[in-house]
């Protein structure tokens, strides 16, 4: 099952940072220097019926992310608001930790 949640981009800024060089493909175990960005999102709030649908499922929330990808970063403007999708990775596995309740309705 895939859940979705929309969210605005908010703010950003530039650090340095850090990748692997990559040589033939494979890891050097060496690294060079590059730009990290900095991106922090949040929840849509209800000013559009789009936006009021899920701001009722999803009131508040933050993501945080740094991407080092510069041709990512382009794709991305303060104010715009995206679709963050959530889907369950084949083969991962729980910490077995009990699951979250709402309203008294354990999840399975």
């Amino acid at each position: 099952m895939t859940i979705r949640a929309k969210f605005r981009l908010v703010g950003w800024k530039n650090s340095p940072g850090s990748r692997p060089i990559i040589e033939d493909g494979k890891e050097t175990g060496k690294y060079e220097e590059t730009l990290m960005c900095s991106l922090e999102f949040t929840a849509v709030y209800a000013n559009s019926p789009e936006n009021r649908k899920f701001w009722n499922a999803t009131p508040s929330g933050k993501i945080e992310m740094n991407i080092i990808n510069p041709e990512a970063v382009k794709e991305l403007d303060i104010g715009k608001e995206y679709y963050v999708d959530f889907t369950e990775v084949p083969g991962s596995h729980a910490l077995g930790v009990s699951k979250p309740t709402i309203q008294g309705v354990t999840h399975p």
